[in-house]
């Protein structure tokens, strides 16, 4: 008698609760991202538990709301910051200066370098 091998569920799978057939594989090249079962659970896991604990203690007054302020507060915070933006300037512009930046410095690096 042979027993039914139902695979893994995808879901089950992404989580890394489990393996399928391409994450069992045993022979991987150094840095081969994707033959790495990343354990998706446990960090969605993790940062579930740190922002408990984060509105936990900030509800029982044991953070200064200064220095640590509630979750509801940086919500607050980051949901008026994307609507209105900062200083009259939209985020998204903020954004877009930034990664000008970012990509001009690379352009202007490998250029000097390549000389």
């Amino acid at each position: 008698m042979s027993k039914h091998h139902t695979p893994p569920s995808g879901l089950s799978v992404w989580l890394g609760l489990k393996d399928n057939v391409f994450t069992q594989q045993k022979t991987v090249r150094f840095g081969d991202a994707s033959a790495v079962n990343s354990g998706r659970f446990y960090s969605i896991l993790t940062v579930v538990v740190l922002l408990a604990a984060w509105g936990i203690a900030s509800a029982l007054g044991m953070l200064e709301s200064f220095y640590w302020p509630s979750v509801d507060a940086t919500i607050t915070r980051m949901s008026k910051l994307l609507s209105a933006g900062f200083r009259n300037v939209a985020f998204w512009d903020h954004i877009g200066i930034s990664v000008f930046r970012v990509l001009a410095g690379v352009l202007l690096g490998a250029s000097w370098a390549s000389l």
